[in-house]
């Protein structure tokens, strides 16, 4: 059983989300096609990932004292995610999303009660994160939080998962106690600027960040899938060829089934071909938590990868 053995710590939202031809010039004004809410935040969304699939994570954020962060907490318990969140005076976090016809998303994000989610409340909580297999952890919330939760994670023996989005520089000691970084392709030039030259290739730049520290790399490449790479080894991993609708989740879905299949006893290499699945079925549908599959509704869509589920 694998209740508890994930934990998801990081950011809550609820997105609001236009769906227009394109983005609009500077000074120019369009019509938009559509507009709607969805629960999001990425942290929320990678807890909804494994919750669906069967994992029954933990997921640790903030919340605002709002109805909105009673909807957001009640959608995640219903999508099989525990809940352990902090109330904060403040308003829950939000995200406003651009969605063009060509499946790209723009997102810009207001953190709200998010911020408030300190250091302090993960010690609160170092009982949960030692009985952890995984912990999984992004960038939405503060940075100290997130170098606390992985220096305890690592401490308890827990593998140590970090989806460094939104990019920003990160300090060493938080790269020491990542087991795998999940980047994409961006995010990983974000994090590895200084190489000599412009045209250092994807490989040369993970191999930057290893000899920061960090063990392994999973970067994921879109419709191009995604390639691991340990310290002695690397692997191409193919994505399912699908028609995008929205990326919005992909990520995230990637990063939730990525965590499930290591709690679940899986190879990297096999946990990061199921990531990898989940996160092409994700595109085909709308929204972030509303486009993530349920086990059966994935077993369906993609059967070779759904024999993967631990």
């Amino acid at each position: 059983m694998l209740e508890n053995k994930i934990i998801v710590v990081g950011s809550m939202n609820m997105d609001h989300v236009i769906n227009c031809q394109r983005l609009p010039r500077p000074g120019e004004t369009i019509a938009g096609q559509k507009f709607s809410t969805h629960p999001g935040g990425k942290g929320a969304n990678q807890a909804a990932a494994a919750g669906q699939l069967g994992g029954k994570p933990l997921f640790l954020g903030a919340r605002g004292n709002d109805d909105t962060g009673s909807k957001l907490q009640e959608h995640l318990q219903d999508m099989g995610v525990n809940t352990e969140l902090k109330v904060s005076a403040g308003k829950t976090g939000t995200a406003h999303i651009f969605v063009t016809d060509d499946g790209e998303n723009h997102i810009v994000i207001i953190a709200g009660a998010n911020d408030t989610l300190s250091p302090e409340d993960i010690r609160d909580k170092k009982d949960s994160l030692e009985r952890a297999e995984v912990v999984l952890l992004q960038l939405e919330i503060p940075l100290e939080t997130v170098v606390e939760t992985a220096r305890l994670a690592a401490e308890a023996g827990s593998k140590v998962l970090l989806d460094p989005a939104p990019a920003r520089e990160l300090p060493i000691e938080l790269l020491e106690n990542v087991h795998y970084l999940l980047p994409n392709s961006q995010e990983l030039s974000q994090l590895a600027p200084d190489m000599e030259g412009e045209d250092a290739d994807d490989l040369e730049r993970i191999r930057h960040l290893q000899k920061q520290g960090v063990r392994n790399v999973l970067l994921t490449r879109g419709e191009e899938g995604a390639l691991l790479v340990s310290k002695n080894e690397k692997y191409e991993i193919e994505a399912l060829d699908v028609e995008p609708v929205d990326t919005t989740a992909a990520g995230d879905a990637f990063a939730g089934a990525f965590a499930l299949g290591l709690a679940g006893g899986l190879s990297p290499r096999n946990a990061a071909e199921l990531g990898t699945a989940y996160g092409s079925a994700a595109v085909t549908s709308a929204g972030a938590q509303s486009s993530l599959l349920t086990r059966k509704e994935f077993i369906r869509f993609a059967p070779q990868a759904g024999r993967l589920l631990p």
